[in-house]
């Protein structure tokens, strides 16, 4: 009886809250969760039952943060965003109750918009959530070298990335740099992406004056990459890319071939370019572990070899079978 009369409080506090924000983004969100009983739902009500007072404070202050995003026109940074909606810079912190639900609505959110389920896996998932809604977070050391490639604002070239252009010079853009520009323009409609920065410039003075776009992620793709691969995305024809052939390469390997799908070629995760690779260096069982979860059909035959073989093999002797491509 206790237990029914705590869902009665629950739902009727839910009705409320919609009703409070009835015909908003929030209003939407804490429907879809009501009618959903998903784990939100849960969560929320395990909340409501053991601190109710500060489920209130939380989900009215990330309710409000929630209707208010700024626009794509103005991106801001997390803390700059909470000290103007909630005057305090810290609110939005994912330590806080405040900043976990906020986070939450933002992932049903986007759930309502792509009509799929979203995971929030690690920090990177986080940081591209915010992005999408105009927030940044680490936008300064979250970077990505880049070369052959013009920013433009509208149909303005960036006086800098025009700059570095015409120098022939690569350039590192931070996740800030980004967020000031519109869209790319290349020469060309293929671009080349690697993992290591070595082999980015041992490419970059093979090409020499040619305006292939080139990009160097830096191992796992940060937010920057990933903004930049979806501008290089819409408008080239192929995008090749290219990483070390162990475990985490091919993870690697396997998140942005899922992400960007058919325009994404690998290249030298063939077999035959294994075994001319093929380093010293070996792989521990633990590791091997990390090939379980490979979803991509083109990456399981080196799954399979690398599991026997048990040896990595380098990008940085990948160099002249990557250049060939162009």
């Amino acid at each position: 009886k206790q237990k029914q009369q705590k869902t009665d409080q629950f739902n009727e506090y839910l009705a409320h809250t919609i009703n409070e924000h009835k015909e908003t983004t929030a209003g939407k969100i804490l429907e879809k969760i009501k009618q959903e009983k998903n784990e939100t739902y849960i969560m929320l009500k395990t909340k409501h039952d053991k601190e109710t007072i500060e489920l209130k404070n939380s989900l009215k202050q990330a309710c409000n943060c929630i209707n208010n995003l700024p626009p794509e026109t103005e991106k801001l940074r997390l803390p700059i965003y909470a000290t103007k909606i909630l005057n305090n810079p810290h609110a939005l912190d994912r330590k806080n109750l405040t900043g976990k639900l906020f986070i939450t609505l933002l992932t049903e959110k986007e759930e309502i918009k792509n009509n799929q389920k979203i995971k929030i896996k690690n920090s990177e998932d986080l940081s591209e959530l915010y992005y999408k809604n105009n927030l940044l977070i680490d936008d300064v050391s979250n970077m990505v070298l880049c070369k052959n490639i013009i920013g433009c604002q509208g149909n303005k070239e960036h006086n800098g990335w025009k700059g570095f252009y015409e120098n022939n010079e690569a350039i590192q853009i931070t996740l800030d740099n980004l967020s000031q520009i519109d869209n790319i323009q290349v020469k060309h409609n293929q671009a080349i992406v690697v993992e290591n920065p070595a082999v980015f410039m041992q490419i970059a003075q093979k090409i020499g004056n040619k305006k292939i776009p080139l990009v160097c992620t830096y191992g796992q793709v940060k937010l920057s990459g990933v903004v930049l691969l979806k501008m290089l995305n819409k408008i080239c024809d192929k995008i090749y890319y290219s990483g070390d052939t162990d475990p985490e390469g091919i993870q690697i390997a396997d998140k942005i071939k899922t992400k960007f799908k058919d325009k994404i070629h690998l290249i030298g995760y063939e077999p035959q370019t294994y075994y001319k690779t093929i380093s010293d260096v070996s792989i521990s069982d633990e590791r091997l572990k990390k090939l379980e979860h490979i979803e991509n059909p083109e990456l399981q035959d080196i799954v399979e070899i690398l599991k026997k073989e048990k040896r990595a093999a380098y990008e940085e002797m990948k160099a002249n079978i990557i250049y060939t491509i162009q």
